[in-house]
């Protein structure tokens, strides 16, 4: 008998969607010429790892995010799942391929609630939602301090990473600091 038998099992894959930064945006903030095109790929590359360690550090998505939850054994009429930044439900379908609608969803700074018609029992419950914000819709403030990574990776001179560097103006945490999840 396993010690872990009767906890339900998760599973979930989380796909990145798109940025809240362009790649014009960067190349912009980073005042490179947009018809220089041979640094783009590298740009990209650097939207991307800023996105994520902004996201890593507030915890929760930034990047619109497709999800996939998978709940194991699942007998409930109701869900609360923890993950920041919820944008909208995509569906809930069972084993058996039947699709449920929730009475009511509701978001909360860092998760979501469904409560449905009535009790759900399967083996496996697949929840596909979004996660993150739309293009245009992403705070100002999220995006400045996207950018400011973007620039401390892409120039050495200026980075808070480098030995040589006498400056850490912390400005990227401090920015984020609002949108951080904290927990006790």
């Amino acid at each position: 008998m396993s010690l872990f038998q009767d906890i339900p099992l998760k599973q979930i894959t989380k796909t990145k969607v798109s940025f809240p930064v362009s790649l014009d945006e960067a190349k912009r903030h980073l005042r490179v010429d947009e018809t220089f095109e041979i640094d783009d790929d590298f740009i990209q590359g650097l939207i991307f790892a800023a996105t994520l360690r902004a996201e890593q550090y507030i915890g929760k998505d930034i990047a619109l995010t497709n999800n996939v939850l998978i709940l194991d054994d699942f007998c409930s009429d109701t869900l609360f799942y923890d993950e920041g930044n919820f944008n909208s439900l995509t569906s809930v379908i069972d084993d058996a391929s039947i699709s449920y609608s929730p009475l009511k969803t509701r978001t909360f700074r860092n998760g979501f609630y469904l409560e449905f018609s009535s009790v759900i029992d399967t083996d496996i419950l697949t929840i596909s939602f979004k996660t993150g914000f739309n293009y245009n819709q992403c705070p100002q403030d999220i995006k400045q301090a996207i950018l400011i990574k973007i620039s401390d990776l892409y120039d050495s001179e200026r980075s808070d990473y480098q030995f040589t560097s006498t400056r850490d103006t912390k400005a990227f945490e401090r920015i984020l600091d609002v949108h951080k999840i904290l927990t006790f």
